[in-house]
């Protein structure tokens, strides 16, 4: 038997999906990469965050609280998203298929987005530098400082150590990311199933799939998650999630968003579990419990101060701080799972387009949000009009660019698998399975 068969088709058909496609997942990826381009356009509004092009004068804490909260459960939410549609892919293509579809859709888009993006967002961090008059923090000389902006980028873009001094991956790690977890993953589940046997690999899989469903169904599961998360994340350097976006390995987020991606992967084998999570408005309850975990998070140095003043901060205060920050991520992945599969888990026109889109949108926000970010710097503004500005006007800038030059060219099938015509055309006398097919899931 081939070591990547389809050891999922012996499983009752209780625990398969066919082909059908998960509007409310579609939906919550479209919502978890928008949320991205809200989460970046309140960086220079955070106070002290000089690595970022430019740090507004009218920064306030509120935006800083913003990205931490969302910071708790974004990233992860994606990479469980990411594995629950790895799952469907692999063992509706096969292995073949899926390592092709992954190279076109995740591989070639990092490779071509990176040199792409990263001399645009040097140039506009460099920009961002001169209108804040932080040149020296990015090693300029002094006596360089007072020529123009396009000098300055273009003498760091052709220096000689400009890749070595300055690799950043900026918000493409991800899929970078996301190309190491999808390897891993086919060389051990190759190498188990070689190893113990396709039987023995599908008796192991249908174990895990009784505990996880027993996990699910549990009053327990809230605590189960977050304890099984701790130990990963008291491997960061910083107290919550750190960012890998300048290094080509580093182990502690791959583990997180590793066990994230299975968690996905073990969704989708066993997807009539989906409605516990919206069972008797569970999702409420997770959703506020999250909410009010991320405001005492944000608070957590302040409120150990007042109860321990001059205490230093050691294992103990970490542990609770860190068991806070995962019971956080899983009450609102949980609560955000269980919204969208309660309001969103059949067709709709806004979040199909949403979840088409939004892969184009979040590769491409960047450097049009960071220069906005720029140019309103200096306004005499308060920060929340300047940052509803920001937002009312990159994302339909972006939703523009993805409908007029994506959407229906071979961009749009490159990063989607599919174009989007004009005008479709359904001849009248196709069957009906002939027009629900172009609904399947790519």
């Amino acid at each position: 038997m081939n070591a990547f068969s389809d050891t999922s088709s012996r499983r009752p058909a209780a625990l398969t999906t066919g082909a059908d496609r998960f509007h409310s997942f579609d939906a919550l990826r479209g919502f978890a990469l928008l949320l991205g381009v809200f989460f970046h356009a309140a960086e220079s509004f955070c106070p002290g965050r000089y690595s970022w092009a430019i740090v507004d004068p009218h920064a306030h804490w509120v935006f800083e609280w913003f990205q931490h909260f969302c910071h708790t459960f974004r990233m992860e939410l994606f990479f469980l998203i990411a594995g629950f549609f790895a799952h469907l892919l692999l063992h509706k293509k096969g292995s073949r298929e899926f390592i092709s579809n992954r190279f076109k859709r995740i591989v070639l888009p990092f490779l071509a987005g990176w040199l792409v993006l990263y001399p645009v967002c040097t140039s506009i961090w460099i920009w961002g530098a001169s209108t804040g008059g932080r040149l020296d923090a990015l090693g300029i000389p002094a006596e360089h400082q007072s020529l123009p902006v396009w000098q300055l980028a273009i003498g760091t873009l052709t220096s000689r150590n400009f890749l070595t001094s300055s690799f950043n991956m900026l918000h493409l790690w991800f899929l970078h990311h996301l190309i190491l977890i999808y390897s891993a993953v086919l060389v051990i589940r190759w190498f188990c199933v070689n190893a113990m046997g396709a039987k023995r690999y599908q008796r192991l899989t249908l174990t895990i799939d009784h505990f996880c469903a027993e996990c699910v169904r549990s009053p327990w599961m809230g605590w189960i998650l977050p304890a099984s998360t701790v130990p990963l994340l008291f491997l960061m350097k910083q107290w919550g999630v750190d960012t890998p976006n300048t290094t080509l390995f580093y182990a502690p987020t791959l583990l997180l968003y590793g066990f994230c991606f299975m968690g996905g992967w073990a969704m989708h084998r066993q997807t009539h579990l989906l409605g516990e999570f919206s069972r008797n408005r569970r999702w409420t309850t997770a959703l506020m419990a999250g909410f009010l975990l991320g405001c005492i998070l944000f608070r957590f140095v302040a409120i150990h101060q007042t109860l321990f003043p001059g205490a230093s901060f050691g294992t103990i205060s970490r542990v609770v701080y860190l068991s806070m920050y995962a019971s956080a991520m899983w009450c609102m992945i949980a609560g955000l799972i269980g919204a969208f599969h309660r309001f969103s888990s059949s067709m709709n026109p806004f979040w199909r387009y949403v979840a088409d889109s939004s892969y184009f949108i979040y590769l491409a926000h960047l450097p049009i949000v960071v220069s906005i970010q720029i140019l309103v710097a200096r306004w005499d503004v308060a920060a929340g009009v300047k940052y509803a500005l920001i937002c009312a006007i990159a994302l339909p800038l972006l939703f523009a660019m993805y409908h007029l030059l994506i959407r229906n060219t071979w961009l749009g099938q490159w990063l989607n698998g599919r174009r989007y015509p004009g005008r479709p055309r359904v001849k009248e006398s196709a069957p009906v399975g002939g027009v629900c097919s172009a609904l399947e899931t790519r």
